[in-house]
């Protein structure tokens, strides 16, 4: 399963997928100030298991140009 989308860096974006394997999920966060990347498990209180800072937006010097998020999940659904 492959979920895309444009985004422009800093301006609010929220892109979400779940895995074929539920209840695993990751999501792709712009908030206007920064970019993250969350790995989720659905079945725990504390959902997020971890996360990547992908930029802060004041430091992307193309920010005004279109950017593509993908998230990809192999048919496993576990990577």
């Amino acid at each position: 399963m492959t979920e895309r989308q444009i985004l422009r860096v800093g301006e609010e974006t929220f892109v979400s997928s779940e895995s074929v394997c539920e209840p695993l999920a990751t999501v792709f966060e712009d908030d206007s100030e920064t970019g993250y990347f969350y790995a989720l498990d659905l079945r725990q209180e504390e959902r997020i298991v971890a996360a990547v800072h992908i930029y802060t937006v004041e430091n992307v010097t193309d920010r005004h140009r279109d950017s593509e998020v993908e998230i990809f999940w192999p048919a496993d659904g576990w990577k």
